[in-house]
């Protein structure tokens, strides 16, 4: 029941995301569909699954597994022709049988079965899941050590693009999915999902396809850096609004 709704919310917070960022963010720029992408995809796999753990334990992981899905989908598909200017839609084949998506659906099988692994293999995986947090740290800090963050930081622009990505955008859709009424532990998991900082896919598009990978990497670094203020509050927010009204 928890993971139906979890696909619901994560289908909601997507949808609003993308139609609100064509709104905000439609200034004609070289930059307009690194700034668009960076607003819309979060870092919500290696920043989120240990934060969501953390919270919320293995539970929260499970729901967030349905948004990881809808990224894994939509990166490679909106993601991917937005950056590209182009409509290319045979990227959905290859997101559908992306690795990523695979082992959630083995996953989801697992566990809707009841199926437990012998205890050495899932020693080995649980070692590999417990490296999360360290390796988000590695690829956060050699991103950012690429990026001259002090000229980021003077870049007014890239404070409006963080503004839509780590606060207008996942408070539009937390009120989006807060009037269905859904379960309190789904919706904070999707809402904070939504509010982790630029994902970095952005960069490697914007240097695999000719685009600017200094704005991507800029967008990255600042919002990562931000979203240590941001996050917290928005999971504040969030939680007041979910479990005291």
């Amino acid at each position: 029941h928890g993971l139906l709704w979890s696909f619901l919310l994560s289908a909601i917070s997507y949808a609003v995301t993308i139609l609100l960022t064509y709104v905000l963010i439609r200034k004609k720029t070289p930059d307009l569909a690194v700034e668009r992408v960076s607003s819309i995809y979060s870092n919500c796999a290696f920043m989120c699954i240990p934060l969501i753990n953390g919270i919320y334990g293995s539970e929260g992981v499970l729901y967030l597994t349905a948004y990881l899905t809808f990224f894994n989908v939509l990166i490679w598909t909106h993601g991917l022709m937005t950056m590209k200017g182009e409509r290319d839609f045979s990227s959905l084949v290859k997101a559908l049988i992306s690795p990523s998506v695979i082992a959630v659906v083995v996953g989801l099988i697992c566990y809707l079965t009841n199926v437990r692994l012998p205890k050495v293999p899932a020693t080995a995986l649980q070692y590999i899941a417990d490296m999360n947090t360290p390796i988000a740290m590695v690829i956060a800090g050699a991103t950012a050590a690429q990026t001259n963050v002090l000229k980021a930081l003077q870049n007014r622009r890239i404070y409006y693009v963080s503004l839509c990505k780590l606060l207008i955008l996942p408070v539009a859709g937390f009120f989006a999915m807060w009037i269905l009424d859904p379960p309190p532990i789904v919706l904070m998991t999707v809402t904070i999902a939504a509010a982790c900082p630029a994902a970095t896919m952005c960069t490697m598009f914007a240097v695999n396809l000719d685009k600017d990978p200094k704005t991507a990497s800029e967008i990255f670094t600042v919002t990562t850096i931000l979203s240590a203020v941001t996050l917290p509050l928005i999971t504040i927010f969030a939680d007041r609004i979910t479990y005291h009204i």
